[in-house]
């Protein structure tokens, strides 16, 4: 029989009637016990709801779809990939211009494409021009009128021939699960015993030598140290300090990541900005004033997004615009700027920032990619905040990893009729995201406008004669002023399940106190 996880009223009765079994006293709900019963059944509950979280992800039937992509790597069946509509148009211009590629054409339906390549359009002579559409998907194969979203001039704005097709659409999510259910299912004896038998003779002494003898292997990995050589990169692995703090504390930390910039990558203040490819002017304008306002009461803050279209890119060129330091996260190796259109941005960034990404050179930005890319764009920062998202999107699973980090997660709200505001409403509405309206709000929240006082000189002498060397570091930066783990985490470079240890105790002994929005503050 399944192991049944008791309600928050069921854990919390038995330990209200350990207490009066203890020490015979009828306990009202306003008894300081039943209060302390509250806070310890919350904590009892929580980590039963943790435990269930982690237990869903192990099976395919129940896994969320961050985890699927886990379970297929190790079933060899990736989930089946939509592509993107390509054809020709036909323009036509009364005088001689040249269509640069990324310009764009529109249904006027939310659909655009791109123009491939550079092509020049002589006097009054139509000339096939070759595009490609912006999202995958079979909404984006069409024949018929589409028009210049920014015509040049001379260049006449309708499209009448048009010919563009073989966009499909991504492998619905439960039909990949069906998929990887069946593969799952294959073992030849239908018997799990027999089958882990099986697999334990698969990974005998010699396979596993045979595996590491991989001449290819070393041969990728000499070509892959000439290109981080030749390119002027860093390869960052997990046990250097250069590696991310923040993000060395995540269980699915990738190993080495390859770097092109000049930002810390632990920095003192780091958040993270993600939203919907399709900006509105609401989300960008958003974009600019946070960044506008942020600059001013923390100049050292760190902007991490995803170098994509849409609200990514909007962060990226505004933290550039008001000197902050912004990195992109990549999907994909630094051989390559995806989108392309985003190139005179990501050199700009290299100046004032950085690229980051897990991948190696070769590595195609594949959809799957980008799943990967968002957990690093979370675990890089102390908060991540969405900006505008439909109601469903990558910038949701962003948030999602976030907090699964026990980051601080942060939202703008919308209008309710508005698309790429469902997104963020539905965030605040569940609890996984704090409503913010401006970076003031953010600041204040993260208590990063908390200004540090000076402490008497050896106040942890005088009262705290009995810590232990990381206890004396904690305090040492609590001295300085309040401040949150992630901050703890970085300063005095304790693990953060030590740290999360070391604070419990600390606060047993009255040393700390644990304020509004995970901040710690020393006693004094």
């Amino acid at each position: 029989m399944a192991f049944k996880i008791p309600s928050f009223a069921q854990i919390k009765t038995t330990i209200v009637q350990e207490i009066q079994g203890l020490t015979g006293l009828t306990i009202h709900d306003d008894h300081d016990a039943a209060i302390r019963a509250d806070g310890t059944s919350s904590a009892i509950d929580g980590l039963y709801s943790h435990q269930s979280y982690i237990q869903k992800q192990l099976f395919i039937a129940t896994a969320d779809e961050p985890f699927l992509y886990i379970h297929a790597a190790e079933l060899g069946l990736p989930r089946l990939g939509g592509t993107l509509a390509s054809g020709t148009v036909t323009a036509i211009s009364n005088t001689e211009i040249t269509l640069t590629a990324g310009s764009k054409l529109t249904d006027g339906k939310s659909h655009y494409w791109l123009v491939a390549t550079d092509t020049t359009i002589n006097v009054n002579t139509p000339t096939l021009v070759n595009v490609v559409a912006e999202q995958i998907g079979v909404s984006w194969n069409v024949s018929g009128s589409l028009y210049w979203l920014n015509p040049k001039a001379g260049l006449s704005g309708t499209v009448t021939h048009v010919s563009i097709g073989a966009g499909s659409d991504q492998e619905e999510l439960e039909t990949w699960r069906t998929r990887l259910l069946e593969r799952k299912q294959l073992g030849l004896s239908r018997d799990r015993e027999a089958d882990l038998i099986a697999f334990m003779k698969g990974v005998a002494g010699a396979r596993v030598v045979e595996a590491l003898n991989c001449p290819q292997a070393l041969t990728r990995a000499e070509a892959e140290y000439e290109f981080v050589v030749k390119n002027h990169l860093k390869c960052i692995t997990m046990g250097e300090e250069e590696y991310p703090s923040r993000l060395r504390e995540c269980d699915d930390a990738p190993i080495a990541l390859y770097y092109k910039g000049n930002a810390s990558l632990n920095p003192a203040h780091a958040v993270s900005l993600v939203g919907t490819r399709h900006a509105t002017d609401y989300g960008k304008n958003l974009c600019l004033r946070f960044m506008r306002d942020l600059v001013e009461m923390v100049p050292d803050v760190l902007i991490v997004s995803g170098l994509a279209y849409g609200i990514d890119i909007h962060a990226h060129r505004a933290a550039l615009e008001y000197n902050l330091s912004t990195i992109g996260v990549l999907a994909h190796g630094l051989d390559r700027i995806y989108p392309s259109v985003h190139r005179k941005t990501a050199v700009d960034m290299i100046a004032r920032g950085g690229l980051l990404t897990e991948f190696m050179s070769g590595t195609t930005p594949d959809r799957y990619n980008f799943v990967s890319r968002n957990r690093i764009v979370a675990g890089l920062c102390d908060a991540t905040i969405v900006v505008e998202s439909a109601a469903k999107g990558g910038s949701l699973i962003t948030a999602d990893i976030a907090e699964s980090y026990h980051r601080d997660c942060f939202a703008f709200p919308g209008r309710s009729e508005d698309e790429y505001s469902k997104g963020c409403n539905q965030l605040i509405r569940d609890n996984k995201a704090t409503l913010i309206q401006s970076a003031e709000d953010f600041v204040r929240a993260m208590c990063w406008d908390v200004k540090a006082t000076p402490s008497p000189e050896a106040i942890q002498r005088t009262l705290f004669p009995d810590l232990s060397a990381d206890e004396c570091a904690i305090v040492s930066k609590l001295e300085e002023g309040s401040q949150q783990i992630n901050s703890l985490v970085v300063a005095t470079d304790i693990p953060v399940n030590r740290m999360n240890s070391l604070l419990f105790e600390m606060e047993m002994k009255g040393i700390i106190s644990l304020q509004a929005g995970g901040i710690y503050k020393l006693l004094t």
